[in-house]
């Protein structure tokens, strides 16, 4: 995980925390998780195991997806994402993959 989405992914569980109303001290003995690890999390300083990331999200009455798409919009919008497109190598090909807009899926119903 790079370091920028480990900041927001802080971020966003700190938000939800604090919503709570609840500290860092309470939520860690609420999932017996260290204090140190939430505030190592928050402070973007770790890098979670999915088991502890999903621990916090059900220990705060969130899903892990809603976390993570408000990581993505956080790294997204505030230029955590570098602008420049990236290179991969794929068997015997170079593909590009650029950062597109976000797809307007407009009326998804099925058409009689």
């Amino acid at each position: 995980m790079n370091d920028a989405y480990k900041q927001a992914l802080g971020r966003v569980l700190e938000e939800k925390r604090r919503a709570q109303k609840l500290s860092k001290r309470r939520l860690g003995m609420m999932l017996d998780i260290s204090r140190l690890t939430i505030r190592k999390i928050e402070n973007g300083e770790a890098n979670p195991s999915l088991d502890i990331l999903l621990r916090i999200t059900q220990g705060l009455g969130v899903t892990l997806s809603e976390v993570i798409c408000e990581c993505e919009r956080a790294t997204r919008h505030g230029s955590a994402i570098p602008a420049t497109p990236m290179q991969t190598a794929l068997p015997s090909v170079n593909y590009i993959h650029g950062m597109l807009p976000e797809a307007d899926t407009g009326d998804l119903a099925p058409k009689d």
